[in-house]
């Protein structure tokens, strides 16, 4: 459904209004499904995420009193050069709309920030050399606006900062995670820990408009000297409560209870440790805004002296990432199976993995574009793309190079473009964009402004064979950049259809035509498809009787209250080659179009209309009631005949946003609905409506006649989707956004907590639609010892695995088992293992060379199993540092990555689904 097109119909259409132009979120919820259980908000929340967000060195492109940061969820933590530890967490609200109403988010929206802000400041402690340690083999690249002079690329980023020993004989390091901050103080031997003394200081300003640009280290400046003469109230700012935490009077940020321990003879030994309390206080010019100051050292228990003691306070919170709007548009997979999403967010937390291309948040909305995975555990670049004012990403394509091309709409002057492209000029009101970058998101290699004087929406991105790029969308401009000898060089009415064509550098416009008729509010674009001939198809909405249509065409008839069209040019854009309308006496509107490799096109959108054209036959011929129902249709590759045509939908508002063909011809629609009978079938992965407006998928067969599979997926608030796409296996990955904190997660993913008005996700699913992939939990607790011969290596392994609901179970007294850790991999014939007299598998024998002493221990309800594997005389010779280890029996089984350094004993506690 086109949103644009609906707001102008003035129609209620809930579902887009709400669902389609604020899918949401403070943090991307890269969220893979299992099974049909639904964790509930308390299970998410618990589930903190371990993983590791980099510092990034600044070479100038933020404030030059910051010498290193890291982008968490929680906000960003900040490394002064005088060693100053400043963390700012940030929580977002609309500005018009703080009651969390969802209705009127835009891309140029400015909204409220409210920002709590730490500095925290080592007392009396040397800052004689801070460094970064552990440098990662990615680099941060910075292109903020159009002056390649300020550009900065190839940043180093660093596993952990070292402050070096800012008391004698203890040294401090700092690691950033993406739910939290860890300090990590490590006293040598014969070192006094008593001698730790930090001044924290705690402002919680009042709100203020996201766009106004200060740094915040700035405005902690200006507010430290705006309280420094005020009189002193004796209030506590900073308590330790009952659970030995350190936290503010306002609850939403703390240190957890600080962990002591040591290494002793290879295992860790725990330490008793407690803040101690040295200086509390309140200041306060007016109840909006506060400043607290707080000094506290840390206490611990008897433990040997003559070895090193690690003492290791976290800082956590409940904001939990800034709670911006965000959400994805588009969504591709690479060859490799990597998952890229585009789209658009404010939140200036927005997490960044190490080689981004743009470090810094611009202001108001910007573009994000990441890449994940195939699993969906992994975040391995995200980056920020944009200007000074609103932008916001629709599509994203990956050439046949790997490059990644994006397209969307920008209200920025200073948006990046690259010398020599097409159009570096920004010509007011929104403008088009297109850029590319390459697939690690690190280098900017092309992009350009597209767009007149008027307002531009993109709504499509291709790229043909020869690599050429065509933007499509819709334009309110007469000064549109239109090329001699195209099929229409003239604008038609109150906003046209443009379809452009650009060389695959960006620099030279090839061709670019109107298409439109002459109503008011006439065409809106929504989708594009480039046939095997490379003639180039589009849908939308009209509103413009006199729309182009050619003789013979299946309808050149218009039918009232805006229809839909589908058109055929050729590739040069020279010659509408076949045009027709399709749609009844209401309102109608497509919202997406696939060709199948017999050259047919199928279009989904939604229709108010009782008499759409449907065929004879069909699944669903008649309308279900409600404000709108999903059609489907399908038409020969001339437009002429109208070859198939249904309904899907139920007694409320339901609307389609993606449609996809599979190799064998099958058609994938995803969309969103509110009816509680919503037609979804037996053994389908959920097949009740979960509250409000839920994410339907529906898979039919390619006449149309049968509904093959169809299941809800949501949760209990409202759902949206707004790309799809099916890989080389036949999987599907759903993206958009959830305002459910009980919208269906699995453990093991990137992100599994829910953060804020609501939050973008990623799903997949098998090609039935009766389970979601991911067949088991995975959660692995490993040590390794490399020692100095490669040909006498020795790990120990423990591991759980549970069971989803798609497992037919496991035998080990029959199941083929694969163990495999780095280069070696050992198969383990059925039969090996034994039952033991307490039900537990055990197998001790010598396999190729190799010692192994597994156990396998089942739970109750044999849902879910202990892996111990005892491994001695592995020849692990060429392994790379981190290690992967992986377990699988049957068909089951998980996988984990282990970061080990040659002759030290790691331990690492992680948790991964495979």
């Amino acid at each position: 459904m086109n949103k644009n097109m609906m707001e102008r119909i003035g129609k209620w259409l809930i579902l887009p209004i709400i669902l389609l132009q604020v899918v949401l979120l403070s943090k991307i919820l890269f969220a893979e499904q299992e099974g049909t259980r639904k964790l509930s908000k308390d299970e998410v929340i618990q589930k903190v995420q371990k993983f590791h967000v980099p510092f990034i060195a600044n070479n100038g492109q933020i404030d030059d009193k910051i010498k290193f940061y890291a982008n968490t969820f929680c906000g960003t933590v900040f490394v002064t050069q005088e060693g100053e530890i400043i963390y700012s967490l940030t929580e977002v609200k609309d500005r018009a709309e703080k009651n969390k109403n969802m209705s009127k988010v835009t891309g140029s929206h400015r909204s409220i920030v409210r920002r709590g802000v730490f500095k925290e400041e080592i007392i009396k402690g040397k800052m004689d050399e801070i460094k970064g340690e552990g440098k990662t083999i990615t680099r941060v690249s910075s292109f903020k606006g159009k002056d390649p002079s300020k550009w900065k690329t190839s940043i180093s980023t660093y596993e952990l900062i070292n402050l070096g020993e800012v008391y004698k004989g203890i040294d401090l390091k700092l690691r950033a995670y993406a739910n939290n901050v860890e300090k990590l103080f490590y006293v040598r031997p014969g070192a006094n820990p008593e001698q730790i003394k930090i001044r924290l200081d705690y402002i919680q300003p009042p709100e203020y408009p996201f766009a106004e640009g200060n740094s915040i280290y700035s405005l902690f400046c200006e507010w430290r000297m705006a309280t420094k003469s005020l009189l002193e109230n004796k209030i506590r700012g900073f308590a330790v409560n009952k659970h030995g935490e350190l936290e503010t009077e306002s609850g939403t940020v703390l240190f957890t209870k600080p962990v002591g321990y040591q290494e002793i003879h290879g295992k860790r030994v725990e330490i008793a440790a407690e803040y101690s309390i040295q200086k509390s206080e309140f200041r306060s010019q007016n109840p909006e805004e506060k400043i607290s100051q707080f000094i506290y050292g840390l206490k611990v228990g008897d433990y040997d002296r003559t070895k090193e003691l690690i003492i290791d306070p976290l800082l956590a919170s409940t904001f939990l990432g800034g709670s911006s709007l965000e959400r994805i548009n588009s969504i591709a997979v690479d060859s490799g199976g990597n998952i890229y999403i585009a789209g658009e967010t404010i939140s200036p937390d927005f997490p960044l993995a190490p080689g981004i291309f743009d470090s810094s948040h611009n202001g108001s909305f910007d573009v994000f574009v990441s890449k994940v995975d195939g699993a969906l555990t992994t975040l391995l670049a995200s980056t920020f793309l944009g200007g000074s004012d609103g932008d916001r990403a629709d599509f994203l394509v990956i050439d046949p190079n790997g490059n990644i091309s994006v397209s969307g709409s920008t209200n920025s002057s200073n948006f990046p473009v690259i010398p020599g492209a097409f159009d570096t000029s920004f010509h007011g009101n929104s403008d088009v964009f297109v850029s590319k970058l390459d697939g690690t998101l690190t280098n900017l290699l092309a992009s350009t402004y597209l767009g007149g004087s008027g307002r531009e929406v993109c709504d499509s991105l291709m790229i043909d064979q020869a690599g050429n790029v065509y933007v499509a969308g819709s334009t309110s401009s007469l000064d549109f950049p239109i090329t001699p000898e195209v099929f229409d060089t003239s604008f038609s009415g109150g906003g046209d259809v443009f379809i452009s064509k650009l060389n695959g550098t960006l620099t030279n416009l090839l061709a670019s035509t109107y298409l439109g008729g002459s109503a008011l509010f006439s065409e809106e674009l929504s989708s594009t498809a480039i046939d095997a001939a490379g003639n180039i198809y589009v849908t939308g909405a009209t509103g413009s009787s006199d729309f182009p249509t050619t003789p013979g065409a299946f309808d050149t008839s218009y039918n009232g209250n805006f229809d839909v069209f589908v058109s055929r040019l050729n590739g040069e854009l020279t010659t509408l080659l076949s045009s027709t309308f399709l749609g009844g006496f209401e309102a109608d509107s497509a919202s997406s179009l696939s060709i199948n490799s017999e050259g047919n096109i199928y279009v989904t959108g939604l229709t108010s209309s009782f008499d759409f054209p449907v065929t004879s036959g069909a699944f669903d011929g008649s309308f279900n009631g409600g404000v709108n129902d999903v059609f489907v249709s399908k038409l020969d590759g001339t437009l002429t005949i109208l070859l198939a045509s249904t309904y899907l939908g139920g007694s409320d508002s339901d609307s389609s946003d993606s449609l996809v063909v599979d190799l064998q011809g099958n058609v994938y629609v995803t969309g969103s609905t509110a009816s509680l009978n919503f037609p979804t079938t037996l053994r389908a992965f959920d097949t009740s409506h979960n509250g409000f407006f839920d994410i339907f998928i529906s898979k039919m067969d390619r006449t149309l006649t049968n509904l093959l599979t169809s299941t809800y997926l949501g949760g209990s608030s409202g759902d949206g989707a707004d790309a799809f796409v099916i890989d080389s296996n036949g999987n599907l990955y759903v993206a958009g956004s959830t305002g459910s904190s009980d919208f269906p997660i699995t453990s093991g993913s990137f992100d599994t907590s829910f953060n804020g008005v609501a939050d973008a996700f990623i799903s997949k699913l098998n090609s039935d639609l009766s389970a979601l992939i991911t067949f088991n939990y995975f959660y692995s607790k490993a040590k390794m010892k490399l020692g100095p011969q490669a040909n006498d290596d020795n790990f120990d392994m423990w591991s759980t695995f549970v069971l989803g609901d798609t497992s037919d179970g496991i035998d080990p007294l029959s199941d083929d088992i694969y163990l495999q850790v780095g280069t070696l991999s050992i198969s383990i014939p059925s039969g090996s293992f034994k039952n033991n007299k307490n039900k537990h598998f055990k197998l001790k024998r010598i396999i190729n060379g190799v010692a192994l002493h597994l156990t396998i221990v089942p739970s109750l309800n044999k849902k879910s199993f202990e892996f111990k594997a005892e491994v001695k005389h592995a020849n692990l010779t060429g392994t790379t540092d981190p290690i992967k280890m992986q377990f699988t029996i049957g068909n089951d089984g998980g996988s984990t990555i282990v970061a080990a350094e040659p002759h030290k004993l790691i331990t690492t506690d992680t948790r991964h689904i495979p």
